[in-house]
């Protein structure tokens, strides 16, 4: 299938962790696992960022579900 909004494909721009699913030492192992050092606790995910959103097209992100229980969504976007 072809995307006329971006052609390049889609790129994930943040890591969504579910709470109470991970707790702050089970997210930052995954992060970890996943060479990401750093993540931002928010009141109902802790957030790992893998790339700058001001590397995306402003107005292209959507978020997807990565998991089958739902504890690990993506933020994704078109990269500039």
């Amino acid at each position: 299938m072809h995307n006329h909004l971006c052609p390049v494909g889609t790129r994930i721009q943040t890591y969504l962790l579910a709470r109470p699913a991970f707790s702050l030492v089970t997210a930052r192992a995954w992060a970890r696992h996943k060479g990401l050092p750093k993540i931002h606790p928010t009141p109902g995910y802790f957030r790992v960022r893998v790339a700058s959103p001001e590397s995306f097209r402003k107005g292209s992100f959507r978020t997807i579900t990565l998991s089958e229980d739902g504890t690990v969504r993506a933020v994704v976007g078109c990269p500039a």
